[in-house]
């Protein structure tokens, strides 16, 4: 879609998967607070590393990122909240 610059509507971007939700303007509110308490049910060890983790891999190769990987799953690891992600 980037090199074709093809404009989809907001049915096809929920068929393919492009955006998780569909939903109207009156509805979104409603849905972005519900997944709002569902991240906040996390640990914020897990959720503050994960951020960092999807922040950070943007601007590095693929070597890199997985260190970043490497480096967040030894963070959480020793926490009582990896017990969350198993």
């Amino acid at each position: 879609m980037i090199f074709t610059v093809r404009r989809i509507d907001v049915g096809e971007a929920g068929e393919i998967g492009l955006v998780e939700y569909v939903m109207t303007a009156q509805s979104l509110l409603k849905k972005a607070s519900d997944i709002a308490n569902q991240i906040v049910q996390n640990g914020s060890i897990t959720v503050t590393q994960v951020k960092f983790s999807i922040d950070k891999r943007v601007d590095v190769d693929l070597s890199n990122q997985l260190a970043i990987e490497q480096n967040v799953y030894e963070l959480i690891i020793p926490t009582k909240e990896r017990l969350e992600g198993l």
